[in-house]
């Protein structure tokens, strides 16, 4: 690998004119370093912080609380709201 890189020259002319295969080329160039090939970057998502300021508490009869904040899925909350429309 240090040869081809002190050469300047492009993968596909070095392969060529020291006889080697371009692609064994390629998988030894990625065995041997295998961090410089990434296309992706590993991302761990951080769940949202919802404060006090954004939640709308609805209370219900029998001691039935539904927190509605600015994460709430609007199609499940109409769901649950139609759904327990039929039992008040």
């Amino acid at each position: 690998m240090n040869t081809w890189k002190e050469s300047g020259q492009s993968i596909a002319v070095f392969c060529k004119e020291n006889k080697l295969d371009k692609s064994n080329f390629y998988l030894w160039m990625k065995r041997l370093n295998p961090d410089a090939d990434q296309s992706f970057v590993k991302v761990h998502p951080i769940p949202p912080v919802i404060t006090d300021d954004n939640i709308l508490i609805i209370h219900l009869p029998g001691n039935v609380k539904v927190d509605v904040t600015s994460a709430t899925d609007l199609k499940l909350l109409r769901k649950v709201v139609i759904s327990l429309g039929g039992a008040l």
